[in-house]
């Protein structure tokens, strides 16, 4: 079963989607050894990233979502750079998800996309799945923008 490993706020849109995107941010040297070891190849249009599979609910494209939270953040005046967006890291067990197999890879991210949208639905979500660590454990990084689409009123998350 999916464990969620962290729940937390972050202060910057930009700043949470740019780390679980990955762009331009080459996949640590063990874990390209391990892809060329385990004869693994990741789609062409995410080799320059640190995801493996991208997704999102609400419309959100994953590659353009910095642009497209900042769109509705601005569109209901909730554009301080103040507790933008609520981080979510979902992991998989070995014997739930197997990294080694990439059709597990968009299993992971539809899995991902699936409990943003029971758990968030009226919020724009964009879902990074990433296999790098020491063990290459599938795990999502689900980056929700805390502007309600319906309201415009800002997710107030609780602990507890």
């Amino acid at each position: 079963m999916a464990t969620i490993a962290k729940v937390t706020n972050g202060a910057s849109a930009a700043s949470a989607l740019d780390y679980a995107l990955g762009k331009d941010k080459p996949l640590h040297e063990h874990t390209e050894r391990w892809l060329e070891e385990n004869r693994l190849e990741r789609l062409d249009a995410l080799k320059d990233c640190r995801a493996v599979a991208v997704g999102g609910t609400n419309g959100i494209d994953p590659v353009i979502a910095k642009e497209q939270f900042k769109a509705v953040q601005q569109a209901f005046n909730q554009n301080k750079r103040r507790n933008q967006v609520l981080r979510i890291t979902q992991s998989f067990a070995d014997n739930e998800l197997n990294a080694r197999n990439p059709s597990d890879w968009q299993r992971a991210n539809d899995l991902g996309c699936e409990l943003a949208e029971k758990l968030y639905p009226d919020y724009q979500t964009a879902v990074y799945t990433h296999l790098d660590g020491q063990n290459h454990i599938l795990h999502n990084h689900i980056i929700i923008n805390k502007v309600n689409l319906q309201t415009g009123k800002k997710l107030d998350e609780r602990k507890g």
